[in-house]
């Protein structure tokens, strides 16, 4: 009877068990006998893909075709982008494509990562590119055995959370693809990024993602990754977290290659110097006719130029004076629309965080590095003109933990943009219905929002310098950082009392 029981459990749950150097996953969405054709041929896929991958430049997408009535896998190889030139990427294939064949005998849908996170090996049922319900579940982790001294502890974890929301930010940066490309040579999607930690240590962080993903998909993964990093690996000097579309790892010692290439410059003949000397020479005889016409009309247009935006910054600023009082925008900053443009990368689609009523909300990284949340408002109505300046009246004066901290804004002819702190975990309303993420959201962590939250009430409405009616508190405008610690958000319809 005991055996029956053990083997209706091994049937019933996916299984996560470590290899020698590989993690893997047995889903138990649908097996095969060990000797249909189904398994027979997703093993020669396997025992293929490290030549493939090789062959392909560090991912590779192998498929065998379609057998009807018998359903064929897709498996797919992935190495990090530093290691595609190197041997240890065809032996981490290797190694896990083995581990997975032999301990994931007859089912359908199959997982392994290296302990490192060095690559990723996939079979997936057929005409399936996602692997399962979604890219971040299940999750796996490898934490370090020695942990951060209690002393450095604190500085440490701040500086981890920033380093791991810059990575996942640059990460998504690195490609823009949203489905397996035909003649895919190479891994777009990884980076690295490092910060100092303490006087004499340097924290390294590495992730990638696969090329199924798209920009904000993968932002989305590795910043999961990092929350289950804080999850799992708390005070650990070191880990690795893998899940089904991304891999995150960060040490405390550079643990990659370069990925930087130099191309070399092709020999010059010295035929090739003198016709180029030659062609500088009657550069200059044309210069020296034109150089004076150049000069006149440069001259005209510097004039005219200048008048026009002499005239054009008055009426701005006198636009401004009646948007923000004196003294309303001395803790914030305002932001050229080239600089916020550059920094939300022209307002893409792939850094579109959510729309509200009155405006769009992007991710952004500043020159400084630092990461914001850009609310471009739409259109120029009447009621949203009032919500932007209600908005800067208010926020710039107000200084709490538990409300956004407004960074700076930008006020144009035809723009009008506010900038905010970037809340990392994102809005409380994605936590809360999200089917595996609010399985995080802790008795302990709910106590920690709603105290958070009573406590910028309380500011607002009785220690502030202005007392302040929110009058739209929802959880959409409910904002958590990289701590879950809540931050108030969306002053456009508060009211002064």
């Amino acid at each position: 009877m005991e055996k029956f029981w053990f083997l209706y459990f091994v049937m019933n749950h996916s299984l996560m068990l470590a290899a020698g150097n590989t993690y893997y996953r047995c889903y138990t969405t649908g097996n095969f006998s060990s000797d249909s054709q189904y398994i027979q041929t997703r093993n020669s896929l396997l025992s293929a893909l490290a030549d493939g991958v090789k062959d392909q430049g560090g991912f590779y997408r192998f498929t065998a075709g379609v057998y009807p009535p018998t359903p064929v896998p897709d498996c797919l190889g992935l190495c990090r982008k530093d290691l595609i030139s190197s041997d240890d990427c065809y032996d981490c294939i290797s190694k896990s494509a083995s581990d997975l064949s032999q301990n994931c005998p007859v089912q359908k849908q199959i997982v392994a990562w290296g302990a490192d996170a060095d690559c990723m090996v996939q079979c997936i049922p057929p005409a399936t590119l996602k692997p399962q319900k979604d890219d971040t579940y299940p999750s796996e982790h490898a934490c370090n055995a020695t942990g951060v001294s209690a002393v450095n502890l604190s500085r440490f974890g701040g500086t981890l959370a920033n380093v791991t929301a810059k990575l996942a930010f640059k990460v998504a940066a690195e490609g823009t693809s949203s489905s397996f490309p035909s003649g895919y040579n190479e891994p777009q999607y990884f980076a690295t990024e490092e910060a100092k930690f303490g006087d004499r240590q340097t924290i390294y962080a590495g992730g990638y993602c696969l090329p199924s993903l798209s920009a904000s998909g993968c932002t989305a993964c590795l910043n999961y990754a990092a929350n289950q990093s804080d999850k799992y690996c708390n005070g650990k000097s070191g880990a690795s977290i893998f899940t089904p579309g991304c891999a995150l790892r960060f040490e405390l010692y550079p643990f990659y290659k370069s990925t930087k290439s130099v191309a070399a410059s092709p020999p010059v003949s010295p035929s090739s110097n003198t016709r180029k000397k030659s062609r500088a020479n009657n550069r200059i005889a044309v210069f020296t006719i034109i150089l004076p016409i150049i000069s006149v009309v440069t001259l005209l247009v510097l004039i005219i130029g200048t008048r026009m935006i002499l005239k054009r910054r008055k009426q701005h600023w006198d636009h401004k004076d009646d948007i923000v009082g004196a003294g309303s925008i001395e803790s914030c900053f305002e932001f050229s629309f080239k600089t916020i443009r550059s920094a939300t990368n022209d307002f893409s689609e792939s850094n579109k965080l959510g729309q509200g009523g009155f405006g769009v909300v992007y991710r952004g990284r500043l020159p400084s590095g630092l990461l914001v949340a850009v609310k471009r408002l739409t259109g120029r109505t009447a009621h949203g003109e009032a919500e932007f300046i209600n908005e800067v009246q208010l926020v710039a004066r107000l200084h709490h933990k538990n409300l956004v901290r407004l960074i700076g804004f930008c006020l144009g002819v035809k723009e009008r943009i506010l900038i905010y702190e970037l809340a990392l975990s994102g809005s409380l309303d994605h936590i809360l219905f999200h089917p595996h993420r609010r399985e995080n959201l802790t008795w302990k962590i709910r106590f920690n929002i709603i105290e958070g939250i009573t406590r910028g009430l309380l500011y607002l409405h009785e220690e502030s310098q202005l007392r302040i009616i929110h009058r739209d508190l929802k959880a959409s405008n409910i904002l958590l950082d990289a701590s879950m610690n809540p931050k108030i958000s969306d002053f456009g319809t508060a009211r002064l009392c």
